[in-house]
């Protein structure tokens, strides 16, 4: 009996100790387990924590703006397929499906005097100043930014009808509404204003290269110091790079008040094919699979990096912009933040530049174009040099090159035997090739006219331009 109160006791002693020990290692556990939820719940508060970011307020807007002119005569165009498709059928170079039916100069003219409100009142706003409106959220649209090409499709039809009835000055005016009115988009806008004031801008200039031989001394005198006005009020795309740049800061402010990194990258991702064939299944797991893949590289970035990374990709980009294009495209490539969100936020700016000075490289030689119509047609014969267009009045100075290796450099220029001359521009490989011209071609071996930055050669006039 006092073996087994012995035996009892050590038991209890056992017991007891066991019981420390739990308590203490319990103690442990519940000290790490503390340790854990107040990092991780410091880590989520640093990670979620909503970034303090200055955002300029935009200019205010003048008044009256063009814009709002611009808006109601584009609601006001009718015959809107139309105006497409006669436009269209003007170039025998389209492919046959494209082509439709040819239109009539009298059903040309038809649709034009039924647009003639439309055309009144977007003809308001040329006289203005012009300034879109901020709408600096992911939710903003621009549904205007497409019926401001279809306006600068209605002026060059305009244009067409003009040609047709004698009126070559008038057609100058019309295809020049159109390349003011892109000049102007962009002011106040981001990247896709851009984008879109240099598309009105082509669809305006190409019908301008074979009129401007058509024009008398008076009308490309006239066309030629109009363009060159448009050209000195241009829009920099550094503006509007960093106005995209304001508008993605406020947007992601924006989401990040109510939302984690991780709901909002899941929010601009792409739809998995799963998900997009409505496969319950493959929904779950895609979207399991995808948040962490995703969770992996957000966790280490918290919003105010995000936002931070963001702005210093962009202050980049913005001062690329101003770098005249030889000396940014020996550049090395802007390498670009490391989140998800960034990455799926920011498009590549190079393209962006280039497509600028395209533009304002083929302003630059249609201005010369029409300059020396107009000096040949008084003087009897083309200058020896642009020199004489700006002494004689014609220019107030000869067009840069934006491609030249040095800012400022004119566009290049020979007379010719035979009353013929060579004009040109380095083209986007920034060499002076003499005149010899990119060679681009399809695989039908018919000529581009149209530059890519790759492109070797010079853009030379009469060869690299629209001709139809």
């Amino acid at each position: 009996m006092q073996t087994r109160m012995q035996a009892d006791k050590t038991g209890a002693v056992t017991r007891s100790k066991r019981l420390k020990r739990l308590v203490k290692n319990g103690r442990w556990i519940a000290a790490d387990v503390a340790a854990v939820a107040l990092v991780g719940g410091l880590w989520w508060r640093w990670l979620n924590a909503v970034p303090v970011v200055a955002i300029p307020a935009p200019p205010p807007l003048p008044n009256p703006n063009a814009f709002d002119a611009f808006v109601r005569g584009g609601g006001q165009v009718v015959q809107k397929d139309a105006v497409g498709d006669a436009l269209q059928n003007r170039a025998d170079s389209l492919p046959r499906l494209r082509k439709g039916r040819r239109y009539t100069e009298s059903e040309k003219a038809a649709i034009i005097a039924a647009n003639a409100d439309a055309l009144a009142t977007f003809r308001v706003g040329l006289a203005h100043a012009y300034q879109n409106p901020s709408r600096r959220s992911f939710g903003a649209v621009f549904p205007e930014l497409a019926e401001f090409r279809g306006m600068a499709r209605l002026l060059s039809l305009e244009g067409q009808v003009r040609e047709a009835s004698g009126d070559l000055g008038g057609a100058s005016q019309s295809r020049l509404d159109a390349v003011q009115m892109g000049e102007m988009l962009p002011r106040g806008g981001g990247l896709i204003h851009a984008l879109v004031g240099i598309a009105c801008e082509a669809i305006g200039r190409r019908p301008l290269w074979v009129l401007a031989d058509k024009l008398s001394a008076g009308e490309a005198h006239a066309a030629a110091s109009r363009l060159e006005k448009i050209e000195a009020r241009r829009v920099p795309m550094a503006d509007a790079l960093k106005e995209e740049k304001w508008i993605t800061q406020a947007s992601l402010l924006e989401e990040f008040r109510t939302k984690s990194t991780l709901q909002v990258c899941r929010d601009f991702f792409p739809v998995t094919s799963g998900e997009a064939e409505g496969n319950d299944t493959e929904n779950w797991f895609s979207s399991v699979e995808r948040s962490f893949a995703l969770m992996i590289p957000l966790a280490a970035k918290s919003k105010t990096q995000i936002l931070a990374a963001h702005g210093a990709f962009m202050d980049i980009n913005i001062a690329r912009a101003r770098t005249p294009y030889a000396s940014a495209s020996r550049l090395a490539p802007i390498p670009g933040p490391s989140d998800p969100i960034n990455a799926i936020l920011l498009p590549v700016f190079t393209q962006a530049r280039f497509k600028e000075d395209d533009t304002r490289m083929q302003n630059a030689l249609l201005t010369t174009v029409l300059a020396l119509r107009a000096y040949r047609a008084e003087q009897g014969a083309y200058p020896e040099s642009l020199e004489a267009l700006v002494s004689h009045g014609y220019l107030s100075r000869i067009p840069a090159d934006p491609f030249a290796s040095t800012g400022g450099t004119p566009v290049r220029y020979r007379r010719l035997a035979g009353g013929t001359y060579l004009l040109y521009s380095v083209g986007p490989d920034c060499q002076d090739d003499d005149g010899t011209p990119i060679r681009a071609t399809f695989a039908n071996e018919k000529p581009k006219h149209w530059v890519e930055a790759d492109m070797k050669g010079d853009f030379v006039v009469g060869v690299n331009n629209y001709q139809d």
